[in-house]
C-alpha cells in the first residue's frame, strides 16, 4: 500500500489551506502532530541520566527530526531556504504559519472578489460551474456555508439572458432553498433550457 504522505501535494504559495490540513492529519497519524505543535516538549536530562532517559530522549529526538523531514519534503524547492537553518520540526510549522498563513488570508479576500466577478461560461455545463466555485473556495480553506456559495452561483449567472428568469425566481422566494436544493435546481432548468426536460412537468420547483 502506497504511503499516504505521496498524495499529500507540495506546499506552494496558494494552497497552504488545503496542505495544511491534509499535513496536520498526517502528522497526527504518525503520532507527530503534538511534539511539532510543541505539546510534547522534550525530556529533560539530567547531567547523568539513566538508561531509560536517553531512551526517552531519544525516541522524542527521533519523531522531531522525522517531523523535519516530512514537512521538507512537502514543500517546494522556492521555500526550502525558509526553513533550512530551523532545528526542530516546530520551528518549521511556526515559520510556515507566519509566512504562508497571513498570505492566504489575503488571497481569501482576492479570491473571494474575483468570485462576485466571475461569469459562468456558456461552454460548460452546471455541474463543472459549481464544481469551479467550491474548489476555488476550498482551495484557500474558506468555509463552504450555504450563503456564500448561493450568492457566488447565482452572481455568475446574472449576465445571461436564459438564466435571468431563474435567478430573479430563486431571489424573489420568501425562504432561499439551501445550496444542495439550488444545484437540483439549476440542473433541471438546464435541462429546461437544452430541451431534454419538459418544463410543463415541474413548474412548481423551478418557480415556486
Amino acid at each position: 500500500m502506497a504511503d499516504i504522505s505521496s498524495q499529500i501535494e507540495k506546499l506552494e504559495k496558494n494552497n497552504y489551506q488545503p496542505w495544511r490540513f491534509r499535513m496536520k492529519n498526517h502528522l497526527i497519524g504518525k503520532n507527530m502532530w503534538r511534539i511539532v505543535m510543541g505539546e510534547e516538549p522534550p525530556p529533560e536530562l539530567p547531567s547523568q541520566p539513566s538508561e531509560d532517559q536517553l531512551r526517552q530522549f531519544n525516541n522524542w529526538n527521533e519523531k522531531d527530526k522525522r517531523g523535519i523531514f516530512f514537512l521538507s519534503q512537502h514543500i517546494s524547492n522556492s521555500m526550502s531556504g525558509q526553513i533550512q537553518e530551523l532545528t526542530t520540526s516546530k520551528q518549521v510549522w511556526d515559520t510556515l504559519e507566519r509566512l504562508y498563513f497571513t498570505s492566504t488570508k489575503a488571497r481569501k479576500i482576492q479570491l473571494k472578489s474575483e468570485l462576485n466577478n466571475s461569469r459562468k461560461s456558456p461552454s460548460i455545463t452546471i455541474n463543472d460551474y459549481i464544481l469551479r466555485v467550491i474548489r476555488q473556495l476550498g482551495s484557500i480553506g474558506s468555509t463552504l456555508d450555504d450563503d456564500d456559495l448561493i450568492t457566488y452561483t447565482l452572481n455568475g449567472l446574472k449576465d445571461d439572458d436564459k438564466w435571468k428568469a431563474f435567478t430573479t425566481s430563486i431571489y424573489v422566494r420568501e425562504h432561499l432553498p439551501d445550496f444542495d436544493q439550488l444545484v437540483s435546481l439549476m440542473i433541471t432548468e438546464e435541462m429546461n433550457l437544452q430541451g431534454s426536460y419538459p418544463r410543463s412537468n415541474q413548474p412548481q420547483i423551478l418557480y415556486a
